[in-house]
């Protein structure tokens, strides 16, 4: 028994620790990114549709705003549908409210990456969202260490050490 709850802590540790050092890592990727956003290139975009979207899940009804937009950089035509580097969704007032910032026809400025013209933005620089979605991997990878058995084992050796001292530290 001791065996199993010792490979499922193992386990619970290393997917813990892996999968919140990838999200954190993205978290941080996305908000740098994010940081630099208002510095890109602009070019002049053309909305071609912008609506409220309904998503039904688990939890409930959530809203996004869903807005395209046409954008041409150079002699290249592109379409994007990101307002945000990371879009998010919310109530129904709120997304109207975003939605409603991108009437049809309407001229508006696009963010592009210098590196790679077809991811255009519409809002360039962070949103709380993208330090939400690094802080939940930075607790989830602060979760796996704090339950990792090797910490546990560590700590058994120190205060083994600690006894066959005298408990003096040294």
């Amino acid at each position: 028994m001791r065996s199993i709850r010792l490979i499922f802590g193992w386990l619970l540790s290393v997917v813990c620790i892996l999968l919140g050092a990838l999200y954190a890592l993205y978290g941080i990727g996305v908000i740098a990114s994010a940081v630099y956003s208002p510095s890109w290139p602009k070019a002049t975009g053309t909305i071609v549709s912008s609506e409220v979207a309904e998503h039904r899940g688990g939890r409930g009804i959530n809203y996004t705003p869903e807005v395209r937009y046409d954008y041409k950089v150079g002699q290249d035509t592109y379409q994007g549908s990101s307002i945000w580097l990371l879009d998010y969704g919310n109530g129904q007032d709120w997304a109207k409210r975003i939605a409603d910032q991108f009437p049809l026809g309407s001229s508006v400025p696009v963010f592009y990456k210098p590196d790679s013209p077809k991811q255009g933005i519409l809002k360039a620089g962070t949103n709380w969202y993208m330090f939400f979605t690094g802080g939940i991997g930075a607790v989830v990878l602060v979760f796996g260490v704090a339950v990792c058995p090797c910490r546990r084992l560590l700590q058994k050796q120190r205060s083994a050490a600690e006894h066959v001292s005298g408990g003096n530290g040294g």
